[in-house]
């Protein structure tokens, strides 16, 4: 759906402008082939996106925002909360144009580690989010088109 593409490219183009130690911005998981020169590397992707009828004939969607960030593996946790600390305050200081962070918003810290090759460290920022109500009328059951 094009618009998981816009809410993922309004977040790494933020992030992007807003956060300059951190070089390759991904929309969508990055494929690290070069961790030399790939990292760090800050990556936004959409999971568990999940439609409810709110009203007659429209409906909200719903999404858990994930934004990954992958550093040199020597350089730890540590640097990690630092970049995780400055998304964190971007992403729920910010209004956005294609999405709203809930109300109620889950929101989950993780880290991740390459543990066969012990060349990265990683941690992801979940948010819970809502957008795009649409008309229901506006699809075509059995259409023949």
């Amino acid at each position: 759906m094009n618009i998981h593409n816009r809410i993922r490219q309004e977040v790494v183009e933020l992030l992007a402008n807003a956060i300059e130690d951190v070089g390759y911005f991904h929309n969508g998981l990055p494929k690290i082939d070069d961790v030399e020169n790939g990292l760090p590397l800050i990556a936004v992707y959409l999971n568990s996106a999940e439609a409810d009828p709110i009203a007659i004939g429209s409906i909200e969607w719903q999404a858990n925002l994930s934004i990954l960030t992958y550093i040199p593996f020597n350089e730890g946790e540590a640097r990690l909360d630092e970049i995780s600390e400055k998304i964190n305050n971007i992403i729920l200081g910010h209004s956005f144009k294609h999405f709203s962070i809930r109300s109620d918003f889950h929101q989950a810290y993780e880290y991740e580690y390459d543990t066969e090759n012990n060349v990265w460290v990683g941690s992801a920022i979940d948010y819970r989010i809502r957008y795009e109500l649409t008309n229901m009328y506006n699809f075509k059951e059995n259409s023949k088109e």
